[in-house]
């Protein structure tokens, strides 16, 4: 019979964590859009069962049912779980004994997002880690022979302080299929429904939320072969100031790069000055101009800042 033991925080675990991601970043490398430390071990200073969490997020979940086999030569058994329709669960070690569990969810999902919400606001709230310890001690010695219930009594806490993280923080994650796009949003970066329209069939939404409210939005859109564009940025107008447009660029291009593409360019008009600081502060480089740009696609002027905007200015990074 398993007994749920809390151990004291040994630094050994992150150590452990890095040398396991490069295992399993030899067998599923070319999948892993993210890749991460969560759960208990996780989090410097607090005790926890001694069990290493990864979690690998994906673009599509259904992948992971290739790699059972790949998984199983490197010690993961997979574990079928009915009641985790979003997840995929591999465990290293005896059954009710493991030393590892691998999750494997759609990179930037909601339980993609909540596992990074709740270990990183523990890491960066000291009170909160040591009142989660102290329950965590109380409940194993309570439920010393019942794992189920041990984790089920955890379960109120943990929603709260994901409940707390997500008014506290912005949280960029995918559209999903089920969601409407924030047309308002997008028609701030570019007034043709059309072009927003297309934009969105051929790429792939992010929208930034804060305690659930849609706040800022980009499009990765690809345009060649490894070369993906930012489009359609935009910040809702209250929001102004508050660093989101950075967090969401420097976003887009941590998720261009773990996607595998070599290059992604944005562009902005010449009326822009904003954007052209913003962008050339994360790294880009201005690589063009396509002159007369918007009078050759827009029906009306546009003006911004008091300059008519009639040029685009195009920028690059190397990734």
């Amino acid at each position: 019979m398993e007994h749920v033991v809390i151990e004291d925080y040994h630094s050994d675990w992150a150590v452990e964590y890095e040398k396991e991601a490069i295992t399993i970043k030899n067998v599923i490398a070319a999948y892993i859009l993210g890749l991460e430390h969560i759960g208990s071990t996780s989090v410097e200073g607090l005790g926890a069962k001694p069990i290493i969490d990864i979690m690998v997020g994906v673009r599509d979940l259904k992948q992971a049912d290739e790699w059972i086999e790949p998984l199983k030569d490197i010690g993961y058994e997979h574990v079928f779980h009915q009641t985790f329709p979003n997840r995929r669960f591999f465990r290293k070690g005896q059954w009710r004994a493991g030393t590892h569990h691998l999750h494997i969810y759609d990179y930037g999902s909601e339980d993609w997002n909540n596992n990074l919400l709740f270990r990183d606001y523990l890491r960066s709230h000291p009170e909160l880690r040591h009142q989660y310890e102290q329950l965590k001690r109380g409940l194993a010695e309570k439920h010393q022979n019942d794992r189920t219930a041990y984790t089920n009594a955890k379960s109120p806490f943990i929603t709260e302080i994901i409940d707390r993280a997500r008014r506290d923080k912005l949280v960029i994650r995918n559209l999903l299929d089920h969601e409407l796009p924030p047309m308002k949003l997008l028609l701030l970066a570019d007034p043709s429904p059309l072009l927003v329209e297309e934009y969105l069939r051929r790429g792939e939404c992010f929208i930034a939320e804060v305690d659930t409210v849609i706040v800022g939005v980009y499009v990765l859109l690809p345009t060649r072969p490894e070369t993906v564009e930012l489009v359609n940025i935009a910040v809702h107008e209250g929001q102004h100031g508050k660093g989101i447009g950075k967090q969401l660029t420097n976003h887009a291009i941590e998720t261009a790069r773990l996607q595998g593409y070599k290059t992604i360019e944005v562009g902005t008009g010449n009326s822009s000055i904003g954007q052209l600081a913003l962008y050339q502060k994360c790294g880009f480089r201005i690589t063009g101009i396509d002159r007369d740009f918007f009078i050759r696609h827009y029906t009306e002027d546009i003006y911004e800042n008091g300059i008519q905007c009639v040029d685009m200015i195009r920028l690059s990074q190397d990734l």
